[in-house]
């Protein structure tokens, strides 16, 4: 191995660099929120030095390489698949919110229709005994008035 302290400079920069160009891809393409961001960065620039820590100075540097880049190839599949999830779902349940609108909107209607329906139909019975009640009471007073008349004479 070589020396630790020029070791561990140069990883934290290149560490740094990924971690940054992760977090800004995330905020930016993913449209992942600040706190997830810099999670995403955090994770990144983890892997990344964990790779390069163990990597650095090997004298089969290329075989390291070669595994590091596929590994790092890796990490950003299982993020853009990790998207592409977040994405799905969030699609689903737009589309299950969209029906849900839809459902709630056919059933307002029907109750407004039927509430149309049922309060016709009650001011139609309310009119038809208001009728009703004053053609009694009409008949009532005629009575009474032919009564009144029969008494007076």
């Amino acid at each position: 191995m070589s020396d630790t302290s020029s070791k561990t400079g140069k990883i934290a920069l290149i560490c740094a660099l990924f971690g940054i160009l992760a977090a800004v891809v995330a905020s930016k393409v993913f449209s992942f929120a600040l706190l997830g961001a810099i999670l995403v960065g955090l994770i990144v620039a983890a892997i990344v030095w964990f790779i390069l820590w163990f990597g650095w100075g090997n004298s089969a540097g290329a075989g390291t390489a070669a595994a590091a880049g596929g590994i790092a190839a890796a990490g950003a599949g299982a993020l853009s698949g990790a998207a592409g999830k977040a994405g799905a779902a969030a699609s689903g349940a737009a589309d299950k919110a969209g029906s849900t609108a839809r459902a709630a909107k056919s059933t307002a209607s029907d109750a407004v229709a039927k509430s149309a329906s049922t309060a016709k139909g009650a001011a139609g019975k309310t009119a038809g005994a208001a009728k009703g009640a004053a053609g009694k009471t009409a008949g009532a007073a005629k009575g009474a008035a032919t009564k009144s008349a029969t008494a007076a004479t």
